[in-house]
């Protein structure tokens, strides 16, 4: 065909005809090629496209949506409504043969599934957000398309549940809950997580009292504990008091009985139990004996105490002098006396106290102390014994009790301080006094009393008074011993000689002085001596001569002992008998005879230790004839 126009442009064209009978075949691709869900539904939008076959050539193709309008296709198209769909097509071909109308169906849903869920209790049912009740959590699943199929869920992020198109969970446990939840519907479409979080805390606190010793002071404090929602506060009460929030440890009294009244709230409104803490003080008594006490005394000490709604833990006495003391059952001495306040404090496995205090005399032990006179006594003498300083602080003693021989056995008792007594043998003698005072109390005091031996006498004499060299000397003894016998006597004469002889004799060769020495001992042992110098004396010489030599009756007579000597001393005494009966002294005297006659003259000398020597000479008086 040649198509000329009014200015002579020409266009030709040119066609085939065919002639057949024969529709056209038109057939379908999707993309996806198959449902991208579950169940045979799309999730996602749908790209159709056509392709269809003929010999004689497909003119047009047409398509139609559910009950829509045909459109012509004109290339592929995508199906996004949401819904179930049928698609329906067919072409035609150049000769106007149409194909018989096809179809195909679509299931597209493209919205996400949603969950409602509900609690209950619609709000917490406690404080700060707290359930204080067990809690229902209700899900129910909705889609408008393919429909729901299933729930999933899960709690504080544990495995993943499944259910159907509503669940109901209960909670009756404790604890912070995180539920997560979400829809899977028939088309596979996942929707969205959505999560649920709740506290539930049905429990209350629980509060420990803790107490401890402070110095007098009980120390009370509280602490609570709650797991969940955490303690909110602590409330107490003291004896039945008005009730106070907690906020620093009480300070009580040990002394006193005390009853505490706690509880704690939590943080979600739970309350606990009130709790009661009682603190009662032990009864504190005490016993001891002896009842009358000596300073010095062990005094037995008794604790019975009891505690009402416990025990008893530590004992603790007081004595009052300063030192302290721990246990039940103890003893104390007092070293002093006095009046003293004994304390004792109980105390309790609470650490509650009680005290109770009770005096005690304590007499003063007199003190003992005696004296004797004199000082170093011997035997059979008479010792005067002196207690006067014997003493009592709180008193007086009104007993001396004295043992001479401390055998236990009192021999004398006394109401004044003094005593006599008198031993026979020397030793040492252990002297007990015990002295009483007017509480009965008793000091004894010991001492040793030395009685000494008496020495015995040491005396001796010796005849003749006056020795000579070579002359027998006859020594005596006059010894003796007052309390015992002389059992040893030992002589020295000086010269070298020993004897030990009661009575002995001895002769010296040589004149000189001597010591002649005694020593004694007696039958306890005491020694004595004595001493004499003795002198071995030399005697004289006795010499005269008289002048004249041939005297008369007439003739006054010189008698001259110049001659007489003594070799170790000096004569002392000239002593003449003139054989008249005549006596005369001195170294040179004069005699006259009445008579004619021969007379013997004797001159005894005598020296100075009393030796004598005697000469006598024979003179011859004569007589002068008379004168005519």
């Amino acid at each position: 065909l040649l198509v000329t126009d009014d200015d002579g442009n020409m266009t030709a064209t040119s066609t085939t005809l065919y002639f057949e009978t024969s529709p056209p075949v038109t057939a379908f691709t999707l993309s996806p090629s198959e449902p991208d869900g579950n169940n045979g539904w799309y999730v996602s939008n749908v790209v159709v496209e056509f392709v269809a076959e003929d010999e004689t050539g497909v003119n047009k193709t047409f398509y139609k949506i559910d009950d829509g309008e045909w459109r012509e296709y004109n290339g592929s198209f995508s199906v996004e409504e949401e819904g179930k769909h049928i698609i329906y097509f067919y072409s035609i071909d150049y000769l106007k043969n149409a194909e018989e109308v096809k179809n195909f169906s679509i299931w597209i849903d493209l919205t996400l599934p949603y969950i409602a869920s509900n609690i209950l209790p619609p709000s917490p049912t406690g404080e700060n957000g707290w359930y204080v009740d067990d809690v229902m959590v209700k899900l129910e699943a909705f889609d408008n398309l393919s429909g729901p199929c299933c729930i999933f869920y899960r709690v504080n992020g544990g495995e993943w549940d499944t259910a159907g198109k509503n669940v109901t969970l209960p909670f009756s446990n404790e604890g912070i809950f995180y539920v997560e939840y979400y829809a899977v519907d028939f088309a596979g479409n996942e929707g969205m997580r959505r999560n649920i979080s709740f506290k539930i805390d049905k429990t209350p606190p629980y509060t420990v009292a803790n107490h401890y010793i402070d110095n007098q002071n009980l120390l009370i404090s509280f602490s609570s504990m709650d797991n969940l929602s955490g303690v909110e506060r602590i409330e107490y009460s003291v004896d039945a008091f008005t009730w106070k929030e907690y906020e620093s440890p009480l300070l009580l009294s040990r002394e006193e009985n005390h009853t505490i009244y706690f509880m704690a709230y939590d943080n979600a409104s739970n309350r606990e139990e009130v709790r009661i803490l009682s603190f009662k003080c032990p009864v504190a008594f005490f016993t001891f004996s002896p009842e009358a006490v000596n300073e010095g005394d062990a005094i037995y000490f008794n604790g019975a105490c009891y505690d009402s709604d416990g025990f008893i833990v530590n004992y603790t006495w007081d004595f009052g002098d300063g030192n302290i003391s721990y246990g039940r059952n103890v003893s104390h001495t007092y070293v002093c006396y006095g009046v003293y306040v004994v304390r004792l404090t109980a105390v309790d496995n609470d650490g509650m106290i009680s005290s109770i205090s009770r005096e005690i005399c304590v007499n003063a032990i007199p003190e003992a102390y005696f004296t004797w006179m004199p000082s170093q006594p011997k035997t059979l003498q008479i010792v005067t014994f002196d207690g006067n300083n014997s003493s009592d602080a709180d008193g007086n003693i009104v007993a001396w009790k004295w043992d001479w021989n401390n055998d236990g056995v009192v021999d004398e008792v006394t109401v004044t301080p003094y005593a006599t007594h008198s031993w026979n043998e020397n030793g040492n003698y252990t002297v007990r006094l015990t002295v009483v005072d007017n509480r009965n109390a008793t000091k004894p005091c010991v001492r040793v009393v030395q009685i000494e031996n008496r020495l015995p006498h040491a005396s001796f004499s010796f005849t003749p008074p006056v020795p000579q060299p070579g002359e027998i000397i006859h020594f005596v003894s006059n010894c003796f011993d007052e309390d015992g016998d002389i059992v040893l006597y030992n002589w020295s004469f000086g010269d070298g000689k020993y004897s030990e002889e009661a009575n002995p004799v001895h002769i010296y060769g040589e004149e000189g002085e001597y010591f002649v020495t005694l020593i004694i001992e007696d039958n306890d042992g005491g020694r004595n001596e004595t001493s004499l110098l003795l002198k071995i004396n030399a005697p004289p010489i006795a010499n005269f001569t008289w002048q004249p030599q041939n005297p008369t009756d007439l003739d006054e007579i010189t008698f001259n002992a110049s001659f007489s000597h003594d070799l170790d001393g000096y004569i002392a005494n000239y002593t003449w008998n003139f054989g008249d009966g005549s006596i005369a002294y001195g170294e040179v005297v004069q005699h006259r005879y009445n008579d004619d006659g021969t007379y013997n003259v004797t001159l005894t000398v005598t020296d100075n230790d009393g030796a004598t020597s005697t000469i006598t000479k024979e003179i011859i008086v004569t007589n002068m004839p008379p004168v005519a």
